[in-house]
Formats: structure tokens, sequence, C-alpha cells
């Protein structure tokens, strides 16, 4: 039911059997039976002595009216199972009034907030001149150039993309997930055909580059990227090799591409900012949602647990 709500990959099934293969609890709940559009999956966590179900990029809907049961939904499975608080990020058409109406209380962002979008319904043709200059020459010069690129939906090659990724985060200055993540991500999705890696190199035997992406019968999603910064640069490997993988996302049926986090402008202060600028250079629009939110269960048990994090920072 998310791929016909257009809704985001977290909401979907594989992404509730990853999470209960790294032991955690998962919630769902659909309106399917009754023939109202809405679903949501929410992961049960615990905090401070303070447990909440979290629904990443979540409920996914149609319309206001099924926001509202949907939310319904989640508070009741939260109430029937002792949790204290709803997170969710709604992925449809809500605004903020009407979540305050709700109860929802605004609270710091934990999936991007932007997003940057390629509807795969245009031609190849299309999609291509909607890059733009820098993109299409690295693309064109790729395999001029002899670069060389592959997909592989093999479990055990997560390894060599964890070894890059070790060296961009070294390098970047940023945080990453840990090795048994990635390991349980590849082993639960791979097979299922719901990610995949893509790696480009001079050598098939030595990667420069890699993405592991995710992927439903709707879209495919840039979840992850890695690279020998200073070998990639040199032969301009990050466009040929996302465009590989949105080409492949097309003829496989695809009908969005999902770059996931940018930047909400150009703000060269961003820590996101080149990367952000990468991914605009595919042509498309960006989709905002609106933020993450808390709908507590009990206020007085709320304001405890919002202090607490004030205290802890």
């Amino acid at each position: 039911m998310v791929d016909s709500l257009g809704g985001h990959v977290v909401q979907g099934r594989a992404w509730a059997q990853f999470h209960e293969a790294q032991g955690n609890n998962v919630l769902w709940a659909a309106g399917a039976a009754t023939g109202a559009r809405w679903c949501w999956l929410g992961i049960i966590r615990s905090r401070r002595g303070f447990r909440d179900l979290y629904l990443p990029y979540g409920p996914a809907f149609d319309g206001t009216a099924n926001f509202d049961e949907a939310l319904t939904s989640a508070l009741d499975a939260a109430r029937s199972n002792g949790i204290d608080m709803v997170r969710i990020e709604p992925w449809g058409g809500v605004d903020a009034d009407h979540l305050r109406s709700r109860g929802a209380v605004p609270t710091k962002q934990i999936q991007p907030q932007h997003t940057w979008l390629i509807d795969l319904r245009q031609t190849e043709e299309e999609l291509f001149k909607g890059c733009n200059t820098n993109r299409r020459r690295d693309i064109r010069t790729a395999a001029k150039n002899g670069l060389k690129i592959w997909r592989t939906e093999n479990p055990d090659d997560i390894g060599t993309f964890i070894s890059l990724l070790g060296a961009t985060a070294e390098r970047g200055h940023f945080n990453v997930h840990s090795d048994g993540y990635y390991r349980t991500l590849a082993q639960t999705l791979m097979p299922r055909g719901a990610a995949s890696l893509y790696f480009a190199g001079m050598d098939a035997a030595d990667p420069i580059a890699g993405i592991l992406g995710l992927h439903t019968r709707f879209a495919a999603y840039y979840a992850h990227a890695a690279a020998d910064q200073e070998r990639s640069r040199e032969h301009n490997v990050p466009g040929p090799l996302a465009w590989r993988m949105i080409l492949d996302a097309k003829r496989a049926g695809c009908v969005r591409y999902d770059f996931w986090g940018v930047t909400r402008d150009d703000s060269p202060d961003h820590p996101w900012a080149g990367l952000s600028r990468f991914k605009r250079g595919f042509g498309g629009t960006m989709h905002s949602t609106a933020g993450t939110w808390d709908v507590p269960i009990s206020g007085a048990k709320y304001l405890v647990y919002r202090a607490a994090r004030r205290v802890a920072g």
C-alpha cells in the first residue's frame, strides 16, 4: 500500500524486516480493510525511561482525513503497548497548523526535511537534458575514459562498501552507522531485491566509489554513498555512478528517484552544501515534509521527558 500512496521506502515491509533483524520491535497498520488510504510503520524505541513509537517519514496517506485516521490508529497502538508518545514525519501534505490541532509538537529533525526527487516518467533523453552542463559532460566522458560501473546484489560485497565508507567519513569528518548496521541491511534487503550496491572504478577489482541504493516497485533511493575522494574527483566518478542507478531505476519501471536529503537552499555554509549541489545537478524538484513532530500520550510525562532531554543536551 505504501507504493500506491507514493510513500517512502522506510514505511515499507522490507524496512520493517530490516529493523526486526536488528532486534527492534515494529508495529504497523493500514486502512485498506475499510477502504481508507493510509498506512504506517513504527519502530518502538526506549530512551531515558520514555518509550516512543517512531514513524520515519510516516504515516503515508492521501488527504487530511486519512492522515487523521492514520494518526488515531498509531496513537491507539501506542496506548495498547504502553508507549508514551508517537513521533511522526508525515510524508504527504499536512501543514503545521493541522498538526498542532492534533496535539503535535515540533521536535528536532530525524529524517531530512527536504529531499530531491527526479520524475522517471520522462524519457531518457529528457532526463539527460535535465542534468546541468558539468553532469552531462561527466556522463558522456565516463566510458570514453575507461570508467567501469557495475551493480551487485550479493550481501558479501557490503564489506567493500564499508571500507570505502570508512575513508569517506574520516576525510569528511561525519558520523556513519556501525558496520553491523550496513551488514544487516545488506543481508536482509538484498535477497529481497530491496537494496543493491553500485560500484565504479577503472578496474572492477579496485572500486573507487559506491552507492548503497534502496528500491521498491515505485521508487529508487540514493541511501548511502562512499568514495576514495581523491581518485573519485580525478576520474569524475560520482555523476556517472548515480546516473547509472537512475537509468536502472527507470528501466525497472520506477516512477521516482529519491536523492534523500538536501539543504533547503544554496547556503554555502551548510555541511551538506556540496552534496546538495551535486544532487541538484541532475535536475528534478525539491520535496519538503512538515518535519518531525511528537504526539504525546501523557502531556505531563512528555514535559518531564523534554526537560530531561534539555539537561542531557
